[in-house]
């Protein structure tokens, strides 16, 4: 089965202090799963942010991811609590000790952890190659995340998914396939910034329909700028 993912898309600072609040994300966190939701994912950016999402994780009925970026040190509060993955960019976490710091308390908690890398934050020599035209930016994304998953296997880690996403139809498509070809580890798959409603499901369903024929893809989700409701019914 292909598991349904959304983004949560309100603020949840101060759930900690107001109990009406936290009621209320919970009451909304069921009725997306009542929708078909599998997984949603939360944006971290600040250690406010890691400890309401911790309170919220404790009554999810359903798992939770913490999207974070560039600092671990959110990535390691939130495994305080029953966190069920972290996402990371490796690219802007920094240093490898950090990577690698992520790494050991995931594994220490069981933690899963999705390795998402972005047309935008390219290693250096590999947009230098896109920029010059001698690779396509598809398989640099490619690379990039074949790069990171490289690590983790050196730090015997094996329980992680990768995601590559673009905001063109095309390029997360041979991103995709390029990737699959050549590993045996699950996928994420979506169109980064799919627009509105409209827009959004056509560019989704035909990055969708394409790659899931073919077999690739272990999660999706619709991003819309709509709300997360709709990207779990578009999904």
């Amino acid at each position: 089965p292909v598991t349904i993912q959304t983004m949560w898309k309100e603020s949840i600072i101060d759930v900690k202090n107001n109990n009406e609040k936290l009621h209320q994300i919970l009451i909304k966190i069921n009725e997306l799963k009542m929708l078909g939701c599998d997984i949603i994912r939360f944006a971290v950016p600040d250690m406010e942010s890691a400890e309401s999402f911790i309170e919220i994780c404790k009554l999810s009925n359903i798992p939770l991811v913490a999207d974070i970026h560039f600092d671990y040190r959110l990535a390691l509060k939130c495994l305080e609590g029953p966190v069920s993955a972290i996402r990371i960019n490796p690219g802007n976490i920094g240093a490898r000790d950090r990577v690698e710091a992520v790494v050991n308390g995931c594994r220490d908690k069981g933690v899963a952890i999705r390795i998402g890398v972005n047309s935008g934050s390219l290693p250096h020599d590999l947009a230098d190659l896109v920029g010059k035209k001698e690779l396509s930016r598809a398989v640099a994304l490619s690379m990039t995340a074949a790069r990171e998953a490289e690590i983790f296997d050196e730090l015997k880690f094996d329980q992680f998914v990768v995601s590559m996403k673009a905001s063109s139809v095309l390029e997360t498509i041979e991103a995709n396939e390029d990737f699959a070809s050549k590993y045996d580890i699950p996928l994420h798959v979506g169109v980064t910034e799919a627009g509105p409603l409209i827009t959004g499901v056509v560019k989704s369903t035909l990055a969708f329909s394409h790659l899931l024929k073919e077999g690739i893809g272990s999660t999706i989700r619709v991003s819309l700028s709509s709300s997360p409701e709709n990207e779990v019914i578009t999904g």
